[in-house]
């Protein structure tokens, strides 16, 4: 994965550590939501989900790419 200089101060989403500015970083999509779809009285919905970006640190994003 590639990484980023970060600019600001952020937050690794999956070890919860501190990203300081200066340090490597990477992002990763994440699905928030499921795709389906549901009948109503006849009518039927579809959805679709939405996917979001979150910042990773460089060794979760190193731990990313080994698995």
């Amino acid at each position: 994965m590639k990484t980023k200089r970060s600019m600001k101060l952020r937050t690794c989403k999956e070890c919860e550590s501190e990203i300081n500015k200066g340090d490597q970083y990477g992002q990763r999509s994440v699905r928030i939501g499921q795709t389906g779809m549901a009948s109503y009285d006849g009518t039927v919905h579809s959805w679709e989900p939405y996917y979001m970006k979150v910042d990773i640190c460089a060794a979760c994003a190193a731990e990313g790419i080994q698995q």
